[in-house]
């Protein structure tokens, strides 16, 4: 088959056929990968970020992947993206079949009846594919082999039959050590293919590797040092593949080695598989060089006259520092040439935009005076011209991954030189790759030019970003698909999509729960946000629906932020005015007030004036002043603990970088106090102005009162000073103070006092005390090494009801849990259960350890096992129930028909149409009006007693005892009826 003839049955990308038609020097070679290892090897959706990693591995090392596989009854040579993910989507389906040799007229025959069926294939399979093509390297992670007593069962894989009649070189890290390796190699050799093993750095005699060990004790037939002397063999045997082999006709073997290991062989296997495809790549571009150079000369035509096929072999997965690890050390060591770019599909952030090859030329005059900062216009300037990796979504991503945030960056480059490099730079740092597109037609990797004066400071940028109106156009294709596999908790996106795309990003984000940041660019380009005000992509929302959670705009681009909204009248609706008038200021602002937190240029440019009008829509807003700071502008509860009359002012970092300057340390603190709200913005800066961080609280009115929680010495402190009258103080909480006053003194008998103690903290006092057994001072800081979790739960309780008491003030925490409770069982909506929760909830159901930690893997148990999970003859009734200072505890009477699986009580079984009555408490914690953490108890015994799964009366080894202590619904009902059964009668002789 030439790789144009196309039919019903085989297809060939134009990617991989124009590759492999090209006959310029720049044509790159082509690289096979299979996929069975996707379909029978990893789950839905990490084998989609396997596979796109795997792809990206071939690109960054010079080559074009073509992934071979069937889909919808059709032979795949090179899949697009969503052709890929909806191969990978259908793994573990029994209609989903491992390919190989003789499966391949099957599977594709089958579709002419109109049974159209996908299927992952083999070593074998996909060389077969390959070479119908004409490519001639394939890349893999092991090769099938002898199964040990194949002299009895004649297993042997289909692997070694084609390596002897398909002229395609594979490179693999050799076959499973469960398999007989000798006899193997003796088959390869009976079969005239020439087996070489890559020597890594070794000298002598180098082992055959046995996939997750280098050294497998069976010498290597022959050794090549490097991909050069591969490719000079290859040109001998005309044997072009790599061969990385998945093996699962021995799924018992395969799975008994990942439990032993703890899960640890997955992660060995996704290294090895990557040093193949880098290595495969590599030897793929050796060999071509060696082609051509033969082409050019008019040697010989046609290589391989000696013999049909090759199979190289590289050390396998624990080979990278010399390491001999064993499956039983249970430590993995990631394989030589294993690419730093990270292959899990999860990703805390997305950061989605540009990237770009940024060009800054530096102004440097040849004369240093004063009038000579600038360059002239119309003429050639001296300069310092650097290059860099840039582009403002790229920006971000690093920024991101260098704090040690996972995150993908989503962004397009071309298959030029500038493409390639970015895309090398960023495997370099580490970073994720797999959501980085790859635009062919034409388009040109993004590119950034800024012209700065003397002084570095911007005179002039050009932008060439066409390649970002290109990548916007297949959003659904594209984009959207990365989205939904990742399902970050924030996403970050700039305004270098098209007006349409950008609102596709952040709708699509928020309908999975994803936090929205926006980065608006320029002042041109920030506008899109409110573009295009269209019903087809919802108009701009205030909160609490608002789009975007967070922007950081520079005061031009904020200013031209605000101009767009008001030309599409946001500031119009009744819903902003409503959220206006709550702050207690005008839509203007009190300019006074303004002042006293910014200052009196800002409050003339009128930024924030802007942030305050845009916050309904962005409830967080960062304006950057450059050498000022960074002012943060924010959408407050009411309630919320440090509200500047709800703008909140980040402290300038030039300043106090200015002050350690100057005096080698942090500036002297002042606070001044008085009656007003705001106070007078000039002595404020007078005291700025003597080098002093001044910071301005509002008296207390009379009659408000207020408490005190101290920590360390200041708690010994503020205990020593609160035993004489402190106007309006009415509680007090110390936790682990360095000394305690005089018992005998006393505190005045309005105030309120509790202690925290530590175990050692052997201090008496006639006020309230709690001792916390086993832990040091410092228990309840988590950033300190003393920190204990359990205890500082405990006293964080005991500390919120005496302020809450002292206070006066009351919380409702029962409507909270009804409110949840009702989402979840009545309503049925987990977006709106998880609403109710705090942003990182965690809920365990005791018995079955189901629930989850953290917003992503909560919305996901809730949406697709706990609500529809729940069959429909579920009836709770409430008991009783118990209200503290932050839980609830409910003891409820739970009965149904298990009519379906129930993943959160009775996961994996099926269902049994029996009845079930079953006691269950539930302890809710609740943390600023939203469920913190959940634990659900029951007694699984008396479960499975009543749906068949436990017989109580197999009680082995007990003397004479009949029954095992576990009854079924009896436990229940007395639950509801004391009377309705009598005690004690497992109790032998009662």
């Amino acid at each position: 088959m030439s790789p144009n003839s196309n039919d019903q049955f085989v297809k060939v990308s134009e990617e991989v056929r124009e590759a492999i038609e090209g006959h310029n020097a720049n044509s790159p070679p082509v690289v096979a990968l299979e996929t069975a290892i996707y379909t029978h090897g990893f789950p839905f959706p990490a084998n989609v970020e396997l596979a796109s990693h795997l792809e990206s591995i071939v690109r960054l090392n010079g080559g074009i992947p073509a992934t071979i596989g069937v889909l919808n009854g059709i032979a795949r040579i090179g899949f697009e993206n969503d052709e890929l993910i909806e191969l990978a989507s259908s793994a573990g389906k029994p209609e989903t079949k491992k390919v190989s040799t003789r499966d391949l007229a099957h599977v594709c025959g089958l579709g002419l009846s109109g049974k159209r069926l996908n299927g992952g294939t083999t070593v074998a399979g996909t060389m077969v594919l390959a070479h119908s093509a004409g490519i001639r390297i394939f890349a893999t992670g092991g090769l099938g082999g002898v199964h040990r007593g194949a002299e009895n069962s004649m297993d042997i894989s289909a692997d070694l039959i084609e390596l002897e009649r398909t002229p395609v070189t594979v490179v693999s890290s050799g076959c499973k050590s469960f398999l007989d390796i000798p006899r193997t190699l003796e088959f390869l050799e009976t079969q005239g293919v020439a087996v070489a093993t890559f020597a890594d750095g070794r000298e002598g005699n180098v082992d055959f590797p046995a996939f997750w060990t280098r050294d497998s004790g069976v010498p290597s037939p022959m050794v090549v040092q490097d991909e050069a002397e591969g490719a000079a063999m290859m040109s001998i045997f005309d044997a072009e593949k790599l061969g990385i082999s998945g093996h699962a006709n021995t799924p018992f073997i395969l799975n008994r080695i990942r439990d032993l290991t703890d899960g640890d062989s997955i992660p060995a296997n996704k290294a090895l598989i990557e040093a193949n495809v880098i290595r495969g790549t590599r030897l793929a571009i050796e060999y071509q060089k060696i082609e051509k150079s033969v082409q050019s000369h008019g040697g010989i035509t046609e290589l391989g006259s000696i013999s049909r096929n090759a199979m190289f072999s590289t050390p396998g997965a624990l080979g990278v520092s010399e390491a001999k690890a064993s499956l039983s050390s249970r430590k993995t060591v990631l394989a030589p040439f294993v690419s730093s770019s990270r292959f899990e599909a999860s990703a805390d952030v997305i950061s989605a935009g540009s990237i770009a090859v940024d060009l800054a030329c530096d102004y440097t005059p040849l004369c240093r005076s004063p009038e000579s900062q600038a360059p002239e216009l119309a003429t050639s300037n001296p300069a310092v011209i650097t290059q860099s990796l840039g582009g403002v979504a790229q920006n971000i991503a690093t920024a991101v991954h260098y704090s040690g945030t996972p995150v993908r960056l989503c962004a397009a480059v071309a298959g030029d030189a500038a493409g390639l490099a970015a895309l090398e730079m960023l495997n370099q740092r580490g970073m994720q790759v797999a959501g980085v597109h790859q635009i062919s037609d034409g388009a040109r990797t993004g590119q950034y030019v800024t012209v700065n004066d003397a002084r570095k400071n911007l005179v002039l940028g050009m932008a060439d970003m066409k390649i970002q109106e290109v990548a916007s156009r297949d959003f659904d294709k594209i984009w959207k698909p990365q989205l939904n596999l990742v399902r970050p908790k924030w996403l970050a996106v700039d305004s270098n999509w098209t007006s349409e795309a950008l609102r596709k990003w952040m709708s699509e984000g928020k309908s999975l729960g994803s936090k929205i940041a926006f980065e608006p660019v320029s002042v041109a380009k920030c506008k899109r946000l409110f573009q295009p005000m269209s019903t087809t992509l919802g108009d701009f929302a205030t909160v609490p629906d608002n789009l975007v959670s967070l922007a950081t705009p520079n005061a031009i681009e904020l200013a031209s932020m605000h101009s767009a909204a008001a030309e599409a009248g946001l500031f119009e609706g009744e819903d902003w005015w409503r959220i206006i008038d709550a702050m207690g200021m005008s839509s203007s602002g009190s300019r006074d007030r303004l002042v006293s937190m910014t200052s009196t240029v800002l409050v003339d440019e009128g930024v924030p004036q802007q942030s305050i009008q845009l916050l309904p829509f962005i409830p967080t807003i960062l304006t950057k002043l450059g050498s000022q700071g960074v002012l943060m502008t924010q959408l407050l509860e009411k309630n919320d603990v440090g509200k500047a009359g709800n703008l909140a002012v980040m402290t300038s970092a030039t300043e106090l970088a200015a002050a350690n300057g100057r005096n080698e340390m942090i500036s002297p603190f002042v606070v001044l106090t008085a009656e007003d709200e705001a106070f007078d913005p000039a002595t404020i800066t007078q005291w700025k102005e003597e080098g002093f961080q001044v910071s301005y609280l509002p008296f207390r009115e009379l009659g408000e009162k207020y408490a005190v929680v101290a920590y360390g010495e200041a708690a010994g402190v503020v205990l020593e000073l609160a035993q004489k009258p402190m106007h309006k103080l009415c509680a007090l909480v110390a936790y682990y103070p360095d000394k305690l006053p005089n018992p005998a003194a006393g505190f005045p008998p309005s105030l309120n006092v509790c202690v925290h103690l530590a175990e050692k903290q052997t201090m008496g006092a006639k006020y309230k005390t709690y001792v916390y057994n086993g832990v040091a001072p410092g228990f309840a800081e988590s950033d300190l090494d003393d920190f204990d979790q359990i205890s500082a739960d405990l006293a964080w309780t005991r500390t919120l009801g005496l302020v809450r008491k002292a206070l006066e003030i009351e919380v409702d925490l029962e409507a909270t849990w009804e409110d949840h409770v009702a989402l979840e069982f009545a309503s049925k909506n987990a977006d709106a259960t998880m609403m109710t929760m705090v942003e990182e909830p965690y809920v365990n159901h005791i018995p079955t350890l189901t629930g989850g930690m953290g917003y992503r893997d909560l919305h996901r148990f809730y949406r697709d096992y706990f609500i529809p999970g729940n069959p429909p003859s579920l009836e709770m009734r409430l008991v009783s129930r118990t209200v503290g200072v932050n839980r609830v505890v409910d003891e409820m009477h739970v009965s149904f028909r298990h009519t379906q699986e129930i993943p959160w009580m009775l996961p994996g079984i099926e269902p049994t149409n029996r009845e079930v009555e079953v006691a269950l408490v539930a302890i809710v914690c609740i943390r600023g009006g939203k469920l913190y953490c959940e634990h659900i108890y029951w007694d699984q015994a008396t479960v499975l007693v009543q749906v068949g799964l436990l017989d109580p009366k197999l009680a082995p080894g007990n003397k004479g005892k009949q029954q095992l202590p576990v009854v079924g619904k009896e436990g229940a009902r007395k639950v509801l009826d004391a009377r309705s059964t009598q005690s004690n009668e497992l109790i032998p002789g009662w």
